[in-house]
């Protein structure tokens, strides 16, 4: 059973040339892309090869499915009317779904691969997700350990992949292979990385911890596999205000805003690949000039606790441009973090940089809103949900 989307290579947009000697589906157009994906296919390379081929009858359609209590993920078919958007009730009952649980979260669809930069060719992949979260009630999915220690964890109970149309979203005859594997892991890993933090927040609020409006600053990796923005509002807790900063930042400290920088973990989608997907060309800025910009993605807060907005992040950096700038750049030319000296830390002082951000910074097209206060100005008691103040800040 072919699978007759796939004429590109798995791994990238080469036409694939080389077919998996195990499951006779999967294409590639090196060894080297083949390696790349190995980890993630060698966990159903087998099974799909044995379950291909075998369908019970033409209402059977090819499924992936995750249980909660065995060691590995595997193919299996599934009868249900083809005019129906999902299988029935019962038989998702027998997989381990709770009817309750399927009523109010029902299925989510899948139809591009951040992962690998490309829509899921000609149709969609339905997932149904059990509790997530890192649940007390029930235990951690087993069969997703041999793909990501963090996807397991994750996912209290079972876990099912079905196939859609895309133009009615209703299931046609359209089973899912290998190759629907791989982007169905691919989307558990970028759903686990975007709600990871959720829970983390989540959690904190039970314990009653106080929270603090903080800006993520992130990497090339976050910002290509898992959409985040250059600059994001984002809430941590205060337990982030206590101990070292991660790094110095000299500016911000003279101009009496101290500031703790906290580095993130990659994350699951591309933790794995090129170390590059690290850099963070912004984070520079705010250590000029010899910071590394392979540090990932970062969280940056106040030390005092109130809320740091993009705006004023994005400001600071380009106050830290202008007053460190050596005196000999080329002012036509694109200025980094090694076009700085701290010699001229000189002309940075918290006076200046006041008058700078309520002069010049206002004037500034790519200023968030007219209504976001300067940073000496917000208190303690302003929440996360102003109106356009948390506006995020994309760059490319």
């Amino acid at each position: 059973m072919a699978n007759k989307h796939q004429a590109l290579c798995t791994m990238c947009e080469v036409k694939g040339t080389l077919k998996c000697s195990g499951c006779e589906s999967m294409h590639y157009c090196s060894k080297k892309c083949q390696k790349l994906d190995w980890p993630i296919h060698r966990v159903i390379c087998k099974t799909y090869a044995d379950h291909k081929g075998n369908r019970p009858s033409p209402a059977h359609h090819s499924v992936i499915y995750f249980p909660q209590d065995e060691a590995l993920p595997r193919f299996m078919w599934l009868e249900w009317n083809s005019d129906e958007k999902q299988p029935s009730a019962d038989g998702l009952k027998s997989l381990g779904f709770d009817p309750g649980h399927l009523k109010s979260n029902g299925f989510s669809t899948a139809r591009y691969n951040f992962v690998l930069g490309r829509a899921i060719a000609d149709h969609q992949i339905a997932l149904l997700l059990p509790e997530c979260g890192n649940s007390k009630s029930s235990q951690p999915n087993q069969s997703l350990l041999k793909v990501n220690q963090g996807l397991s964890d994750w996912l209290h109970g079972p876990v099912l992949a079905v196939g859609h149309d895309n133009d009615s979203g209703k299931v046609a005859n359209l089973d899912l292979g290998p190759l629907d594997y791989r982007h169905a892991v691919d989307n558990l890993k970028v759903s686990y990385s975007n709600s990871a933090r959720f829970y983390t927040v989540h959690n904190n609020t039970e314990l009653g911890c106080k929270k603090v409006i903080v800006v993520r600053m992130s990497c090339e990796g976050d910002r290509k596999y898992c959409e985040y923005n250059s600059y994001d509002n984002d809430t941590e807790y205060e337990h982030y205000l206590t101990g070292e900063s991660d790094m110095p930042t000299p500016v911000a400290d003279k101009i009496g805003l101290p500031l703790v920088v906290r580095k993130l973990a990659p994350a699951v989608p591309w933790r794995t690949k090129d170390k590059s997907l690290r850099t963070n060309y912004q984070i520079t800025m705010l250590n000029p000039p010899n910071q590394a910009d392979n540090i990932g993605s970062v969280i940056v807060a106040r030390r005092d606790g109130k809320p740091l907005l993009p705006d004023h992040l994005f400001a600071l950096i380009i106050y830290t441009g202008q007053r460190l700038m050596k005196p000999d750049h080329d002012q036509s030319s694109c200025l980094t973090a090694v076009d700085m000296s701290l010699d001229q830390l000189h002309n940075v002082s918290k006076e200046d940089f006041e008058d700078w951000y309520l002069d010049t910074w206002k004037t500034y097209p790519i200023s968030s809103k007219a209504n976001v206060p300067s940073p000496y100005a917000v208190t303690d008691e302003m929440t996360d949900d102003w109106d356009g103040v948390n506006a995020p800040i994309n760059l490319h």
